[in-house]
């Protein structure tokens, strides 16, 4: 996210994803033994989802999709003993109609955080390689057809099964799998109804799913790491080696060969490729030093009050974060008034077009840039 397309509200938001999924965990076990000290908890929670929401609200439907298995779980543990043994009727009907709001709730959050309705399925990204691929890519914990994150993958893979093992973190797991499922229809599912209506939350941009994937495998990757050290040092006890002498060196192992395999295979490239995005050059991709040139000189030329027409698409947008100008379309996605349609549409025709003169005339439009890179 501070590489592809650098969405730094996401990426802000995405960074929050983990410690909301904590604290939702620490809420239904503090609420298992002592109904009352998850008060505070709760109150908590009730600040971070709205802080989630600001932020991006991609993260707010992350944040469903990790702990859905853990509330069907809780709601389990509670509703199965209710009809499984004689219970008061209020009870049952108590247990149904919370399961519906919960239900409810979910569905209306789904749409409610949806951009785009499910009939727009055609205006969204695009797969961008088969499911079998797509697949893979999540097994190795990587995306976009770049190179495989083993280290990573192993740990991620570690993690899982042990997870898998213990039955009071499987919840975690199947929140994870869930996001990868979803990372999976994104990239490498042909193009649907169900497609966007699954993914549509998130644009079907496989990009913000794959951070998604990312944030949710590092408690996986952590609990990998713990295991791999807990094996070696298990195996040097085994050795006669004393246990805080094992404890050190098979942690200080583990993570060196991490360090060194990471650095060199995936985290080394991945920089490299990050820092194309923030050089500024004669051909850099997000603005050129012939760009910023020309942007600074605005101040000189418009003056102050003129709106500026372009072409979001070539960069003109950076009008007003350089020189402070007014940009007629500020965003890809400017919301477009009829005015600003017809300039949009029809600028070109200016000279013999009276009602394009009289739509930058209302918007006060006196000048127009291009730089030329589209």
């Amino acid at each position: 996210l501070v590489d592809w397309g650098v969405i730094y509200p996401n990426f802000y938001a995405m960074a929050l994803v983990l410690p909301a999924v904590a604290l939702a965990a620490l809420i239904i076990r503090r609420a298992a033994r002592d109904p009352r000290g998850a008060w505070i908890l709760l109150w908590l929670a009730l600040l971070v989802c709205p802080g989630l929401a600001l932020s991006h609200p991609n993260a707010l439907l992350v944040l469903l999709v990790a702990l859905l298995p853990l509330a069907v779980s809780a709601y389990a543990g509670w509703a199965v003993p209710v009809f499984r043994r004689p219970a008061p009727v209020r009870t049952r009907v108590w247990c149904v109609l919370a399961g519906l709001a919960g239900v409810a709730v979910l569905a209306a959050a789904w749409v409610a955080l949806r951009p785009l309705p499910v009939r727009d399925f055609g205006n969204t990204w695009q797969p961008y390689q088969t499911t079998a691929q797509a697949v893979g890519e999540v097994l190795l914990t990587t995306h976009a057809l770049r190179d495989a994150a083993y280290a990573t993958a192993v740990l991620v893979l570690v993690g899982a099964v042990a997870l898998l093992r213990a039955k009071t973190t499987r919840w975690y797991l199947a929140g994870y799998l869930l996001i990868a499922l979803l990372f999976v229809f994104a990239s490498g599912v042909e193009n649907s109804p169900l497609r966007t209506f699954l993914t549509g939350g998130w644009y079907d941009d496989q990009n913000r799913l794959a951070a998604a994937t990312a944030v949710l495998a590092v408690p996986l990757a952590a609990k990998g790491a713990v295991v791999l050290a807990d094996l070696l040092g298990s195996v040097l006890r085994r050795v006669r080696t004393p246990r805080r002498a094992a404890a050190i060196v098979s942690i200080v192992a583990v993570l060196a060969t991490l360090f060194l395999v990471s650095q060199e295979t995936t985290v080394r490239p991945a920089v490299q490729e990050a820092a194309k995005r923030y050089t500024l050059g004669p051909d850099s991709d997000i603005m050129s030093t012939n760009e910023l040139a020309m942007f600074e000189e605005l101040t000189d030329i418009v003056p102050e009050g003129s709106a500026v027409a372009g072409n979001p698409w070539d960069g003109s947008a950076w009008v007003y974060m350089v020189s402070g100008r007014t940009a007629l379309f500020p965003h890809i996605q400017t919301p477009m008034t009829p005015e600003r349609a017809l300039i949009a549409a029809h600028l070109r025709d200016a000279a013999t077009d009276p009602q394009v003169c009289d739509a930058l005339e209302e918007l006060n439009v006196d000048y127009a840039i291009n730089s030329g890179e589209l």
